[in-house]
């Protein structure tokens, strides 16, 4: 919340073109303790903070499952929707472009899989754990128009290797500038190739350890983010 009221001081202050990078707490394995109690959606695990010991569940009961999905969608409401609510309340974007990601998605095992690891396994993996939201807020007339186009046509398509040349484009750097950047990857308005979006699961390849690099089908891309709107929008029953 610190974070949200400092951002909208800048936004509201700024008198020169700003650039703000901020690493923020998302919805992070344990989701206990990460939200108000008064604001839970009950059942939920047990509450626990990161390091004292307390490992994940080991019940693979529907009644666990339900209560770790449930925690899953008190924290993600809290530190992602909250967050939000509080940040853009009233707020004039007409000189703003806020681009929000993740890195890294959540594996809740709605598939039936075993276990409750929810991201960076060092193998092949699900696509739940390298689908994240990419969303861009704006009031800039030509800039909102350009991303509702590239929404149109790039859905399940874009990743975040589109985001840096988007976000230098933003910054006010020409094409060849962009084009001799350290990123040969296309921004998000471009017309983006379908059957490209993959993630790495082994990214530590010293010693001559070879990367793994998963796929995100398209269908499941959809499926996922659709059953998360749904659970944030609709919260998970009682």
């Amino acid at each position: 919340m610190q974070i949200a009221r400092r951002l909208r001081r800048i936004i509201q202050d700024s008198r020169q073109p700003t650039f703000v990078y901020v690493n923020k707490m998302g919805a992070h394995f344990p989701y206990e303790g990460k939200y108000p109690p008064e604001r839970a959606v009950l059942p939920v695990m047990t509450r626990t903070t990161l390091g004292n010991g307390v490992g994940k569940p080991q019940a693979e009961d529907a009644a666990t499952r339900t209560s770790f999905r449930n925690a899953y969608l008190n924290a993600l409401a809290w530190n992602v929707g909250n967050f939000f609510d509080a940040l853009l309340a009233d707020l004039d974007l007409s000189n703003t472009v806020i681009v929000y990601t993740s890195d890294h998605g959540q594996n809740l095992h709605d598939d039936g899989s075993p276990g409750y690891a929810t991201h960076c396994t060092t193998a092949r993996t699900s696509p739940a754990e390298g689908i994240v939201p990419l969303v861009v807020l704006t009031q800039i007339p030509e800039v909102l128009a350009t991303m509702r186009e590239a929404a149109r046509k790039n859905r399940d398509r874009a990743s975040q290797f589109n985001v840096f040349p988007s976000v230098l484009a933003l910054l006010g750097y020409p094409p060849q500038a962009i084009a001799r950047s350290a990123s040969n990857e296309l921004p998000l308005e471009a017309e983006l190739p379908s059957g490209q979006q993959k993630f790495a699961s082994v990214f530590f390849v010293r010693f001559g350890r070879q990367s793994v690099w998963n796929s995100i089908p398209a269908r499941i891309e959809t499926a996922a983010r659709e059953g998360v709107s749904a659970g944030i929008r609709s919260r998970p029953s009682r």
